[in-house]
């Protein structure tokens, strides 16, 4: 008791044996338990609308998994509920605390018993550590199998608070076993004293180092003849059996004996267990009694020496009836047994004749109920059948919980007997009755004396008594009980400190006294009021009080008991509050509250249950509900499940169900109850509260349609889109995205895990839906042109796996959804095949760039054939001076061999960048390829041999020449690449190739036939048979990125299938690679007659040559002249207008130039035309991208030269114009 180390469950624990044993020692009783049970029914039944309250409810399984916790963990912990509910209470602590719990748990869960005062470390969600101190209760469900536990956390910084207040209360119990009534020993188990208390020093007389150095076995103090018993008795008690006895002890100074009443029991208390002996000193208890039997004795004989039979009887509040006391000559009297007395009531009933039954019950309750004087006579028959008056006389008197008298049975036949046969004798029988009634009256003064040796008892009645002046303002008498309510030590301080009990212990004095002056026409008054303690706190205390008077008549004293109902006031007021307050949550909760019985009719229900079926007031609802079930659910079904999940489970949570209003409109609510159940178990009603969800079940009907639209708006778009939840599953797959990957949506959706990116890369990967929330560097790696407005997300990429591996450019546009309060909810992607469209935009480029690339050959052909038309022209000249035998003669020949070459050089480079012009023509492969190789060899690597070779001289074949040009450019700038790091040998063969009905054929979409095929050989990396299956797909390359397009290889397949021929490719990983073109050949053309050169005729016309180049004015001036011409030469076309506008009709010809300043050929041909109509124009120029013959000839001009000119071209062309023979068109290539 003095260890102030111990631990709060300890001292819980003790205070609370301690209690339990004072209780029984001090006999007290509580009367409050059934209304304490109501207030925590109504706690209980708060809890379900408000969760309030410090400390962390909860509840775990066996597993220690957390099934239910209270919000009022997040002001403990920072959690939220969701955050603990479905984990282990173990993670919300450090590991070794963890650890620890993990071992203590399992101990306390197979002792299925409850626990407190536990403390444990948690940790906060902030990371920080707190201790908290836990409570708990095992759980089992209806078969009482173990389920886990439920209990109560708080912060154990409230623990100081409440260590204090137990260290108050260990004070105030020590102080209470100091001062309570009785004697105390605290014995360990062997017999030892180790505590007693002041009041048995008191009553042994001994100090108190002496009594602790007792042993109850052999030093206990007894008398030698009660020694023996003892051992057998303290066995009996060590064996759990309490015992309680009387026993004469003995004082071990002065061996004085005395009388003790001893209560012996075994206590379990953290410390170990004790043996204690509670000792009442009934020395003083036994003297009473001896005098109350000496007393009773004369009391027998006074009642044995009286006429009647003198009995007591009693009618107890709780409805209970009975006698104390009965005559013996009852037998003799009425031939009724006094014994038992149990049932002697109802065995003198049984005799009293039935009509006068009545009247004998109507007597005794009206006499009970007002205490008034009970007199009342009856027929009475006796066993023997012999017939009899009875009259019963009394004075009932009020006690504690009971009515009391003392009355006395006449037999009165007699007396009866003589009023019907000696009327005569009347006032002798008188006489008689009234000394009869002055024995009786002596009799009562008997009694009255009697009662005076009873008063004794006074001091030990458990209930407050005393007495006070007529006036009532001085304790005449008070008992030990009163005065201990009163907070005072003893009856005497009382007496000796109140001197006006109505202004020192009663709060109101008016109300006392009005309560004194109602005696003067009441026997009895009651009432209930509040009482000065000696602290000056309130008790408050039901109060009986009467007037006792002389024998006079005159009042004596008042006197009355009071009974403290303090805590039962209190207890009521607390119920009071928490009804109140359950009714004011009840009455003006927003939500729907009710009560209703298992078979479907409402009990209670709140102005908001009423107000969502549409009733005007709770009243109304209850009384036009009679069947929930048929009235109120739609489903009637419904309500039958919800009541046997209540019945199973005991609670619902959220139960959804569709109901009638009052109106007949129908509507949804959401449920939450539980069924309470009487003690049996059985279900007593249903409880709950609904919650009206008609709104959002509307709303989310309206938004289930509008999702359907918006996916079926979705399945008809012609771009392949989908749609993402926020846990990245597919929510929508439209038909153009099955189309595109091949993949149903059947097999996508409700897949995650970057499932859809599958059909498109081949592996688990983000797509453009997943990037647009978030910044990524990845993006810019992995898509190209990507562009954010806002959060829409545009971007480009080459995906490989779509159409069967071949691949595909999509363009993709990407954007988040949101809820309504703007949180991300998924995304949406749509996306569009652009794989042509990147094929006729790289083909565009290519147009482009060649374009660019034939403006500058144009340029370049302009002016370089204007230097060579000069130098052929006047070496041509020249050498028509020089005689065939000089040196000059030869090398003017190899002057214009040069001259030619040139020209040859030019015409390749046009050819090569006229991209438009597709005309297929007989040409000569061999040639083609010759050109080709001189324009390769300045572009590739010094370390690739090139190696050509033509096995045949017939190899003419129907083709485009530049189309073939940029067959032999890819194939062969293709294999230098795959020989840069190494070099090679480049092979450009040409040969002639026969297939016959039975050869095997390179290709089946070749014919049998002739061909020219080109081979080209090299001798690099080669490629491995996955990579040839794939090289002519658009866009595939093995380049790295900015090397190449991909589309090269499918440009030559392309091609060669338009030119009607075939394409083999051969391949082996280090062994280079070999491409054999088939093309069909045809017959060889021969040249005519009129390709041979002929002489030069010229003629006496005369002719306007129009030319910006000087040296070209003054070449032909001269040439024309030499072949007889009559020549008009300028370098200005506004001139030769200007000179053909003063003499048209002079002029038979005109030749100009096409780029000219000022005017170009063709406007001054116009303007030519505008004078003279029939005027022959001759259009020359350095090359004709700008205009084609055939425009030219629709304008009105009769020949198109290309330059450079020779004489022998001119000459015959002047002559065929002059001459009305049809052109001669000539390709530039």
């Amino acid at each position: 008791m003095e260890d102030q180390r111990k631990t709060k469950a300890q001292l819980i624990n003790e205070l609370t044996m301690l209690r339990e044993k004072f209780d029984e020692l001090l006999k007290t009783k509580s009367g409050h338990g059934k209304t304490e049970e109501k207030v925590q029914e109504r706690e209980e039944r708060s809890s379900l609308l408000m969760e309030t309250g410090s400390e962390w409810i909860w509840e775990i399984d066996r597993d220690a998994i957390c099934t239910y916790c209270s919000s009022t963990i997040k002001n403990l912990l920072g959690y939220e509920p969701e955050d603990v509910v479905g984990k282990k209470v173990f993670d919300l602590m450090p590991t070794d605390e963890a650890e620890r719990m993990t071992s203590l748990l399992s101990h306390i869960s197979k002792s299925r018993k409850p626990f407190s005062g536990l403390e444990i470390v948690t940790l906060h969600k902030a990371g920080y550590r707190i201790v908290l101190e836990i409570s708990g209760a095992p759980v089992f469900d209806k078969k009482k199998r173990f389920l886990g536990y439920r209990g109560a956390a708080h912060d154990f910084a409230e623990r100081k608070h409440v260590e204090e207040k137990l260290r108050s209360t260990k004070n105030y119990l020590r102080t209470v076993f100091n001062n309570v009534y009785d004697a105390i020993f605290v014995h360990d188990l062997n017999g030892k004293v180790i505590d007693v208390n002041d009041k048995l020093l008191e009553i042994y007389r001994v100090p108190r180092e002496d009594a602790t150095k007792l042993h109850i076995v052999p030093d206990y103090s007894a008398p030698e003849n009660s020694l023996e018993e003892l051992p057998f008795l303290w066995k009996k008690v060590l064996a759990g059996e309490d015992q309680f006895f009387e026993w004469k002890a003995k004082r071990p100074k002065d061996g004085s004996e005395f009388d003790v009443e001893v209560f012996l029991t075994r206590l379990s208390l953290p410390e170990g267990d004790f043996v204690l002996a509670n000792v009442r000193d009934i020395t003083e208890r036994k003297r009473v009694e001896a005098a109350l039997r000496e007393s009773e004795e004369r009391f027998r004989g006074i009642a044995s020496s009286l006429p009647g039979i003198v009995f007591q009887y009693y009618a107890r509040d709780d409805g209970e009836r009975g006698v104390y006391f009965v005559d013996e000559r009852s037998i003799d009297v009425f031939g009724v047994s006094a014994h038992p007395l149990q049932d002697f009531i109802s065995r003198f009933n049984d005799y009293i004749v039935p009509e006068d039954r009545e009247k004998w019950d109507d007597s005794i309750e009206k006499a009970v109920r007002s205490v008034s004087p009970w007199n009342v006579e009856v027929r009475f028959i006796k066993p023997t059948g012999e017939e009899m008056y009875a009259r019963g006389i009394s004075q009932p008197r009020r006690l504690k919980n009971e009515v009391v008298w003392n009355g006395i049975l006449f037999d009165i036949t007699a007396r009866k007997r003589a009023e019907k046969s000696l009327q005569e004798a009347h006032d002798k029988l008188e006489l008689r009755v009234r000394e009869r009634t002055a024995q009786l009256q002596s009799a009562y003064n008997s009694l009255a004396e009697n009662e005076r040796l009873y008063r004794n008892l006074f001091e030990n009645a458990s209930i407050g008594m005393f007495q006070t002046t007529v006036e009532g303002n001085r304790f005449l008498r008070i008992n030990s009980t009163l005065a201990a309510m009163l907070g005072y030590d003893s009856p005497e301080e009382v007496m000796s400190t109140v001197t006006d009990t109505v202004t020192q212990v009663h709060t109101d004095p008016k109300h006392y006294n009005d309560l004194r002056a109602a005696l003067e026409h009441d026997d009895w008054c009651y009432a209930e009021q509040p009482y000065v303690r000696k602290d000056g706190s309130i008790m408050i205390g039901k109060l009986a009080l009467r007037k006792v008077l002389n024998s006079d008549g005159t009042a004596a004293y008042l006197e009355g008991i009071v009974e403290d109902i303090t805590e039962r006031k209190r207890s009521e007021e607390a119920l009071r509050q928490a009804e109140a307050k359950y009714r004011a949550i009840f009455e003006n909760a927003v939500m729907g509250i009710y009560q209703s019985t298992p078979d479907g009719r409402y009990v209670a229900v709140n102005s908001a249950f009423a107000g969502i079926f549409g009733y005007g007031s709770p009243q109304e609802m209850i009384r036009a509900v009679t069947d929930i079930g048929g009235q109120v659910y739609v489903n009637p079904d419904e309500r039958i499940r919800l009541r046997e999940f209540l019945n199973e489970h005991g609670i619902v949570k959220k139960f959804e169900a569709q109901v009638y209003r009052k109106d007949g409109t129908t509507g949804w609510i959401s449920i939450n109850a539980r069924a309470v159940r009487d003690t049996e178990g059985a279900t007593a009603y249903f409880e709950g509260t609904i919650e009206d969800i008609s709104a959002r079940k509307q709303a989310e009907e309206e938004l289930r349609i509008t999702h359907q639209r918006l996916f079926d708006i979705i399945e008809f778009l012609p771009d392949a889109t989908f749609v993402i939840d926020g846990e990245k599953k597919v929510v929508a797959w439209n038909l153009a995205c099955e189309e595109m990957t091949g993949v149903k949506k059947e097999a996508i959706m409700g897949k995650g895990d970057y499932a859809y990116a599958i059909p498109f890369y081949g592996e688990r990967r983000p797509l453009l839906i997943d990037y647009v929330t978030m910044d990524s560097d990845e993006l810019e790696q992995k898509y190209m042109e990507v562009k954010r407005t806002g959060h829409l997300l545009f971007a480009q990429t080459f995906v490989p796996a779509l159409h069967n591996g071949k691949g595909a450019f999509l363009s993709g546009n990407a954007t988040p959804l949101f809820d309504r309060t703007g949180k991300v909810i998924g995304a949406i992607e749509s996306l569009r095949d652009i794989t042509e469209f990147k094929r006729l935009e790289t083909q565009l480029l290519q147009a482009q760039k060649l374009e660019a690339i034939g403006t500058l050959a144009g340029g370049i052909a302009h002016d370089f054939n204007n230097i060579l038309t000069g130098i052929v022209g006047f070496a041509e000249m020249v050498k028509e001076d020089t005689t065939p035998d000089t040196p000059n003669y030869h090398r003017l020949g190899l002057v214009l061999k040069g001259a030619y070459r040139g020209r040859d050089l030019v015409r390749q480079i046009l050819t090569f960048s006229r991209q438009t012009d597709h005309e297929q023509k007989p040409v000569a492969l061999g040639d083609i390829v010759g050109e080709g190789l001189k324009l390769l060899r300045p572009i590739l690597p010094t370390t690739v041999e090139i190696r050509s070779k033509n096995a045949t001289d017939d190899d003419t074949v129907l083709a485009d020449p530049a189309q073939i040009h940029q067959v032999l450019m890819n194939l062969c700038t293709n294999s230098a690449h795959a020989m840069k790091k190494k070099g090679g040998l480049l092979e450009i063969g040409i040969t002639r190739e026969r297939f016959k009905k039975d050869d095997r054929l390179p290709s089946p979409d070749m014919k049998q036939g002739d061909y020219v095929m080109l081979k080209v050989r090299d001798t690099g990396c080669g490629m491995k048979p996955e990579i040839l299956e794939r090289i002519f797909d658009p866009f595939f390359t093995t380049k790295a990125q900015g090397e190449g397009t991909g589309l090269g290889l499918s440009v030559v397949h392309g091609i060669v299938k338009s030119h009607a021929g075939a394409l083999k490719v051969e391949s082996e990983p280090g062994k280079g690679s070999v491409f054999s073109i088939y093309l069909p050949k045809i017959e060889r053309q021969t040249r005519t007659a009129a390709d041979e050169t002929l002489p030069l005729k010229g003629g006496k016309e005369c002719i306007l040559f129009v030319d910006d180049e000087d040296l070209l004015v003054e070449l032909n001036h001269e040439r024309l002249t030499r072949l007889g011409y009559e020549v008009v030469a300028t370098t200005s076309s506004i001139e030769a207008l200007e000179l053909f506008g003063r003499e048209p009709r002079k002029f038979h010809l005109v030749i100009t130039d096409y780029t000219m300043p000022h005017m170009t050929g063709v406007a001054f041909a116009k303007e030519l035309l505008k004078v003279r109509k029939d005027i022959p124009i001759i259009l020359c120029t350095g090359h004709n991208d700008s205009i084609s013959a055939d425009k030219a000839k629709k304008l009105g001009i009769r020949e198109f030269l290309l330059k450079p000119i020779s004489q022998q071209d001119t000459a015959a062309a002047i002559r065929r114009v002059l001459d009305g023979k049809p052109a001669v068109q000539r390709s530039p290539g």
